[in-house]
């Protein structure tokens, strides 16, 4: 209706080294501050893996992966290493992959929850939140696995959710941030994998658990309802034995 809308496009960059994981420590903070610089820039995720990681995903197909090769835009190459060549994936091979985490990675959400559940029954609440951080980057893990076949390196709920989120829709409204106390909320879990453990200062009140924990119960359902989609897709793409 004469409305112009602009769209930026969040920006996915893979930085490859032939150090060790750690150099990624030093590296992701330089690239960013690199594109900080840069106009027009919307919001950046950034990985870092060595080359030796990198071939080998390549090599045992890894479809995360083998889509960043296929499909990524070389920025930067140094010249001086080469990459696997890459055999293709088939459906059957995503879809047993898949199961295969989120058999995995589901369960080891409940159980973290079960745990919580524990722990917020007898009062200790520090170690409540812990556990239901777990519980939540867990169930993102199973999202991103069956998806994607990739788990992102970090423990940061913000950036988990950051990515996970580009998969559905509706996983943007786990941990809404739109008014001071939502932000407050999902912010004591983000820092309850460090804080709640390590940190003297670190407080979280019973109702705030509660309400934490009903959101965990919602990126429960939405993970479990999401991901038998798409192991149901991948299982109708599959070939039967006899076709």
């Amino acid at each position: 209706n004469g409305t112009r809308y602009t769209y930026k496009s969040d920006y996915d960059i893979l930085v490859v080294t032939r150090g060790k994981e750690e150099m990624g420590n030093w590296v992701i903070p330089q690239v960013r501050s690199l594109l900080r610089k840069e106009e027009g820039i919307g919001g950046v995720s950034v990985i870092h893996h060595t080359l030796n990681f990198l071939n080998e995903r390549i090599k045992n197909q890894y479809y995360f992966f083998l889509d960043v090769f296929r499909q990524g835009i070389l920025l930067y190459d140094a010249g001086r290493q080469s990459l696997e060549s890459p055999r293709g994936v088939t459906p059957k091979i995503r879809l047993e992959k898949a199961r295969e985490e989120f058999d995995y990675w589901f369960v080891k959400a409940d159980q973290f929850y079960e745990y919580f559940q524990m722990a917020f029954g007898k009062k200790h609440h520090n170690n409540a939140a812990f556990l239901l951080h777990q519980s939540t980057e867990s169930y993102y893990a199973a999202l991103m696995l069956v998806y994607t076949d990739y788990k992102a390196k970090t423990h940061d709920l913000e950036e988990i959710n950051s990515i996970a989120s580009k998969l559905d829709e509706a996983l943007k409204e786990v941990f809404p941030c739109r008014t001071e106390e939502e932000e407050h909320h999902f912010e004591l879990l983000r820092k309850a994998y460090k804080d709640a453990r390590y940190r003297k200062d670190y407080t979280i009140t019973p109702g705030e658990l509660q309400y934490l924990s009903e959101r965990v119960l919602l990126l429960r359902e939405l993970t479990e309802k999401l991901c038998k989609e798409e192991m149901q897709r991948l299982t109708e793409a599959t070939p039967s034995p006899n076709s």
